[in-house]
């Protein structure tokens, strides 16, 4: 199948160029320069679509609202500290309600005193046309780039009716490509009457599947054990450095625990990003971090580390100011964990008389679950390095989720002793040669 240019809905082909100046005008007092662009494109297409133009309002017509997607924007302050108590998206979602108020404001205020140009959509209807543009937009690659180099959205009716597929156990059935100006879709296998369509949509997080298109997905992992959900951590509670944490192979792991607890070493907020795995001591064993490296014995782990004194045993100081750091991120890992509070949600059926209600309950529990994964694997991690650092770990009581049944998906418990043992082996390797 070939969507041609005369079907793409994109300001290449379609839109007036005064979408883009309402836009620009929208946005330049309240969007950080290196998001401008991006967004004023969003904003342009959201108001083209708000407008309804004859020539595109039957496939208008047959899209969802706000309402119909189960946006969390359309929760209510208390559905959303209900469902998604203790989650960083939390925030993420108040900032996109506040930004997309302050947008349409903009735009109101500016159409109000340039009534030749547009009339100004009602907020319902821009929302809709926003939600639109976030859930169904794709990126047109090829020559067709805004002034930032970034690809330029665009609606493609057809294609964007197909769900997504993304994961270790769900694979896609279509695929598209951009040809002279067209997208040609085809599918990359045989397809039996009555089955779902699936492109992917990309290695996207549950946080924003469930922003944007309003579902979640259990098993949101790639073929390589890394998980797509990325936790917002903040080692110092409304603190300025924000840390991504993700679960998976130790090559997705190893850094970010390392500069978790370089920040509570420091003592500060700095980012020690750049230095967490680059410091002279650790500066030959990059290799240890191949995830496909067959165990190494303790003299090639030595020769590898250098003949200088950099193996030599660390003084009881300097080990104790990293158990020290160990046990504030375990504490503050903990805190976060106990800020959870989910119900049992039974898996939604079609016959299910509260059904929307239900899918909200449902793929908010896939999120927040998700999150307390990712912080009880850390958290054991962190737990166990203590332990082999020969250090009593302090005696915190855990919440009644049990961080064992939190690290319940295939290979969880693996990646976090495989952590374990590389953050020894880097940072402690003559403690290693010891045992």
């Amino acid at each position: 199948m070939r969507l041609s240019k005369q079907v793409i809905i994109s300001r290449h082909y379609l839109i007036p160029n005064c979408f883009i100046e309402i836009a620009q005008q929208a946005s330049k007092e309240s969007t950080a320069s290196q998001q401008r662009a991006e967004h004023e494109e969003d904003i342009a297409l959201a108001l083209y679509l708000a407008n309804r133009e004859d020539a595109i309002k039957p496939y208008l017509d047959i899209l969802p609202s706000c309402m119909d997607q189960n946006l969390p924007v359309t929760w209510t302050p208390e559905e959303r500290a209900l469902r998604l108590r203790g989650s960083p998206v939390l925030k993420e979602i108040e900032i996109r309600v506040r930004k997309d108020f302050e947008d349409y404001n903009n735009i109101a205020d500016f159409l109000a005193c340039n009534q030749h140009l547009l009339k100004c959509p009602s907020k319902e209807v821009f929302s809709n046309a926003l939600a639109w543009v976030r859930s169904r937009a794709f990126g047109m690659d090829g020559e067709l780039r805004t002034d930032s180099g970034d690809a330029v959205p665009a609606m493609m009716p057809l294609l964007d009716l197909c769900n997504h597929a993304r994961g270790s156990t769900v694979s896609k059935n279509v695929s598209y490509s951009y040809e002279e100006g067209c997208v040609v879709v085809k599918a990359v296998r045989d397809i039996s009457p009555g089955e779902i369509l699936r492109i992917t949509y990309g290695a996207l997080p549950n946080s924003l599947l469930l922003m944007n298109y309003g579902f979640c997905l259990e098993e949101n992992y790639e073929p390589d054990g890394s998980s797509n959900d990325i936790l917002a951590f903040e080692p110092i509670a409304g603190g300025a450095l924000v840390i991504d944490l993700r679960t998976g192979p130790k090559s997705y792991t190893y850094s970010k625990l390392v500069q978790a607890v370089e920040c509570y070493i420091a003592g500060d907020e700095e980012d020690h990003s750049e230095n967490a795995i680059g410091e002279d001591s650790e500066s030959n064993s990059y290799h240890l971090l191949e995830d496909d490296e067959k165990d190494i014995d303790g003299a090639m782990l030595y020769s590898a580390c250098g003949d200088d004194e950099r193996c030599s045993s660390p003084c009881d100081n300097d080990l104790s100011l990293e158990c020290e750091a160990l046990k504030n991120l375990e504490t503050r890992l903990l805190s976060l964990l106990r800020n959870y509070k989910l119900e049992k949600v039974e898996r939604v059926t079609a016959f299910d008389s509260q059904l929307a209600e239900n899918t909200q309950n449902r793929f908010s529990s896939i999120l927040t679950r998700s999150e307390m994964r990712t912080i009880s694997f850390f958290l054991q991690a962190a737990r166990r390095i203590i332990s082999m650092l020969g250090f009593k770990a302090d005696d915190l009581h855990y919440n009644s989720y049990g961080l064992s049944s939190n690290l319940d998906c295939p290979n969880l418990n693996k990646q976090m002793e495989e952590l374990v043992d590389v953050y020894m082996r880097i940072r402690h390797p003559d403690i290693i040669l010891l045992r």
